[in-house]
């Protein structure tokens, strides 16, 4: 499950890398009216082919028995009861380390070109290809970690070394800045979106730990923390920059990571999702089995 989640969010990195980097290289050539006309064009566009394939979109074999009964099993409990049920003890572990990794990690993307500039003012061209080349090699790595999500279940202890990765890379990045390093900060700011991705076990992790409460709540959930926590910490972390300057940034950002690790150790991660699913599929075939006899 996590290689296949894995897969589409890396079409979306890639897709937004592409995007991206085509518009950093219109700019300096088309006015700001061009621009925009030509996004508004892209984006209708995109959306009408995206509702043509969720329109023409079918599953391939229909449900079986012993599914449908899970699925009525997960969906039998009232709104805010499984809301309640969803707010226990290890899911507000991964809420709070998620917020204070993955969000805090989507805020600094927000605020490390504005980081970048300061130190390198006439080099704003080469974002853009760092940028592509970083989303290429985060969108391979995510794959390769969601294979190991399901390999081997090591959700915890990848979300761990990722953040102490993350930790010792951000350092790296802030001494490229000071020496002006392009080189390094190239590096890093690759090495740092591959390690990002590692954070995604916590995202996996939300729908296992609560199941069987409907996955939609986990998600969402999850998500809504995400956000909001990514949008607080681009304020907060942008105020220090301009009140203390960018190494009080990376202090921040620090304090955060070892919080963030301490939520992770006192989580207990199960994947009763994953364990469920297995049994399920044993069932069907058993089933199935039974039935062609």
């Amino acid at each position: 499950m996590s290689t296949i989640s894995s897969i589409i969010y890396s079409s979306f990195i890639i897709g937004t890398s592409v995007v991206i980097f085509a518009i950093t290289q219109v700019v300096p050539e088309a006015d700001v009216v061009t621009i925009e006309s030509n996004l508004e064009v892209f984006l209708f566009a995109q959306a009408a082919f995206a509702c043509l394939i969720l329109l023409l979109e079918k599953p391939k074999y229909a449900p079986s028995a012993v599914e449908v009964q899970a699925a009525q099993k997960r969906n039998s409990l009232p709104f805010w009861e499984s809301v309640r049920r969803t707010l226990n003890k290890n899911y507000v572990l991964v809420l709070i380390a998620a917020t204070l990794s993955s969000a805090l990690m989507a805020a600094y993307q927000n605020i490390r070109n504005q980081i970048f500039t300061q130190f390198f003012l006439h080099k704003v061209s080469v974002l853009g290809t760092m940028m592509l080349v970083s989303s290429i090699f985060s969108a391979l790595s995510l794959i390769v970690f969601g294979f190991l999500f399901d390999k081997y279940k090591c959700h915890k202890s990848v979300c761990i070394a990722s953040i102490v990765a993350l930790g010792v890379i951000n350092a790296t990045y802030y001494f490229g800045l000071v020496y002006e390093s392009i080189e390094i900060v190239f590096l890093t700011h690759v090495l740092g979106s591959i390690m990002t991705t590692g954070l995604f076990g916590l995202n996996y992790s939300a729908p296992e730990i609560n199941y069987p409460l409907p996955e939609s709540i986990s998600v969402t959930m999850f998500s809504i923390f995400e956000q909001v926590g990514s949008s607080l910490f681009t304020f907060t972390m942008t105020s220090i920059i301009n009140a203390f300057g960018t190494f009080a940034v990376y202090a921040f950002m620090t304090s955060m990571f070892v919080i963030a690790i301490i939520a992770i150790c006192c989580t207990k991660i199960e994947l009763k999702r994953t364990n469920a699913q297995v049994a399920l599929s044993k069932a069907t075939e058993e089933t199935e089995h039974m039935e062609n006899e």
